[in-house]
């Protein structure tokens, strides 16, 4: 990218366009809800409890949604003049924030907040200013039940990716290849429910690492985000001593 868009005008062109396709997607996960039949995805009765957009998965959907919002608040932010246009950012992210929601993903959820509470907590301390507080619980996103049939299948995955990297620990099974650890030790019990049988993933990073990857695997994994968090802990410091000071 950065050998393409060589300008700021160029970076704002293209985060346009990934934004206006961003709302079409969204606005598609909206008509899901009605029933429409022209809509993929929409029910008869209108009672869909989950959105996908034209994507096809929530999970998915929730984690392209985070991304449209934080480049709708990278807009807002960059524009310094006060005109229809940074309202029209904050809409855009509002609405891909209420999307996020619709999709049931408790996961993007706890993402979505958890860097809104680091983003407050660095304009606190960098520049002595607080972002405006966002509360986005409800429903299906506060319930954990461990009998949830998702939530059963998930441990029963996690279950089958421990035993791969029982067997392969040092390098396991290859990157991409959790296929091969889920058909090798493949727990009946998945069948139960409605959720789906035939998982490409763990669910979960560190076991999904463990199983493909083996403990070389996780260990460059591990490095990579000590390095993220020693540089983000170096930067905090330095800002909360300019900010004592």
């Amino acid at each position: 990218l950065i050998s393409i868009l060589k300008s700021a005008q160029d970076w704002r062109l293209f985060l346009h366009v990934i934004l206006a396709t961003g709302l079409f997607s969204l606005l598609y996960g909206f008509f899901q809800l009605g029933n429409w039949k022209f809509i993929l995805g929409a029910l008869s009765s209108g009672s869909r409890e989950r959105i996908f957009g034209t994507i096809g998965n929530p999970a998915m959907f929730a984690g392209y949604l985070l991304f449209m919002f934080y480049f709708a608040l990278i807009l807002w932010r960059s524009n310094s003049e006060k005109n229809k246009m940074r309202r029209i950012y904050l809409i855009l992210a509002g609405l891909f924030a209420f999307g996020i929601i619709l999709t049931g993903v408790r996961g993007a959820v706890l993402a979505l907040v958890l860097s809104l509470l680091f983003i407050v907590a660095w304009r606190i301390f960098h520049r002595r200013s607080a972002v405006p507080e966002m509360a986005l619980v409800f429903g299906r996103l506060v319930s954990f039940d461990f009998h949830q049939t998702t939530i059963t299948q998930r441990l029963l995955a996690w279950k089958e990716a421990w035993h791969g990297f029982l067997s392969r620990p040092i390098v396991g099974w290859g990157p991409e290849n959790f296929t091969l650890v889920h058909s090798r030790y493949f727990e009946p019990a998945i069948f139960r429910g409605s959720a789906g049988s035939i998982f490409d993933r763990p669910h979960n990073i560190i076991f999904e690492l463990l199983s493909t990857q083996g403990v070389i695997g996780l260990a460059a994994f591990a490095g990579l985000w000590s390095m993220v968090a020693s540089t983000v802990h170096r930067r905090f410091s330095d800002a909360m001593t300019r900010w004592l000071l």
